[in-house]
């Protein structure tokens, strides 16, 4: 199972590398694709509220949001 807690580190290593929303949100996008069949209960929801990012500024994080988001993923 791909759990809430693996994706707040992956989130968190991602930002690592940058803040650029495209890149998150594909990147987002790419974790829904590779493991939508193995989601822990309420994961689906966390991933695509960060491919959702690049719809339009309402829908954007700031870093610290994003980084704050994924700390309390963990």
């Amino acid at each position: 199972m791909y759990t809430k807690s693996d994706f707040g580190k992956a989130l968190l290593e991602q930002l690592n590398k940058g803040y650029d929303i495209i890149k998150l949100s594909d990147w987002a996008f790419s974790i829904h694709m590779s493991r939508c069949g193995e989601f822990a209960d309420g994961v689906q929801d966390v991933v695509m509220q960060i491919v959702a990012m690049q719809e339009g500024p309402e829908f954007e994080f700031s870093e610290s949001e994003l980084r704050d988001y994924a700390k309390s993923l963990l």
